[in-house]
């Protein structure tokens, strides 16, 4: 069954799911984890086969060594910080999430570097351990509205 939430970034949400509080909360430590300029401390969030099409490359990552090498290299040298503008959470069952959504990365001095969309899709590892399986995320395109 697929539960569909909707969530903007907002401290006062009011989470109607146990499951898309957790993963909101899963979210904002991936965000930690970008903010720490460590680029091993993010990488360890990805699965040993996760697959990951990053923002800033044409290439398709795999792994852990595959983001480890796409924050070390190709995006963490600009010490991004990132904020979530909307995410929606979708539950498969008890063991697949998909987060999908908005972020926008700034440099740290605030300079806009990127808004883009996102998809996650996170697997339950063991009770509290989830880890990214496939992570896409692309240059939003400006909307004709």
């Amino acid at each position: 069954m697929c539960m569909l939430r909707n969530f903007s970034r907002n401290p006062s949400l009011v989470f109607t799911s146990e499951k898309g509080g957790k993963m909101h909360k899963y979210l904002d430590k991936w965000l930690e984890a970008l903010h720490s300029d460590e680029p091993n401390v993010i990488a360890a969030l990805y699965a040993d086969d996760a697959t990951f099409l990053p923002t800033m490359s044409g290439d398709l990552k795999r792994g852990v060594s595959g983001a480890l090498e796409y924050f070390q290299e190709d995006f963490m040298p600009s010490s991004p910080r990132g904020i979530i503008r909307e995410l929606v959470v979708q539950e498969f069952g008890e063991e697949i999430v998909l987060l999908a959504g908005f972020y926008d990365f700034s440099t740290h001095d605030g300079q806009l570097v990127v808004e883009a969309r996102f998809t996650f899709l996170a697997k339950r590892m063991a009770e509290d351990e989830w880890k990214i399986v496939h992570h896409h995320s692309s240059y939003k395109p400006v909307s004709k509205n």
